[in-house]
């Protein structure tokens, strides 16, 4: 594939998927404070707190992986437009 937007497509997937760490580290830190923090015994209420955190992360997860997209594919865009090609 040829064209400026391939390089921006192609460092913003290897960010999606090596930038995880952010989505774990929150769900981490989430079962860290359910365990650590939290005073519950129903199992209803770790499922739905569990659950919500699940998509929260992967709403994280998307989130930023969708900015480092823009903003790569803008960058690499800004690039590519000051060249002169004869």
């Amino acid at each position: 594939m040829t064209g400026p937007w391939c390089s921006a497509t192609s460092s913003s997937a290897a960010r999606t998927t090596g930038g995880g760490g952010g989505r774990t580290y929150l769900f981490l830190y989430a079962a860290f404070y359910f365990f650590a923090k939290l005073d519950t015994t129903k199992v209803v209420s770790g499922a739905l707190y569990f659950g919500y955190m699940l998509v929260a992360s992967y709403a994280f997860f998307t989130l930023t992986g969708t900015v480092g997209f823009y903003a790569c594919f803008c960058f690499t865009s800004l690039i590519y437009s000051s060249l002169e090609i004869d």
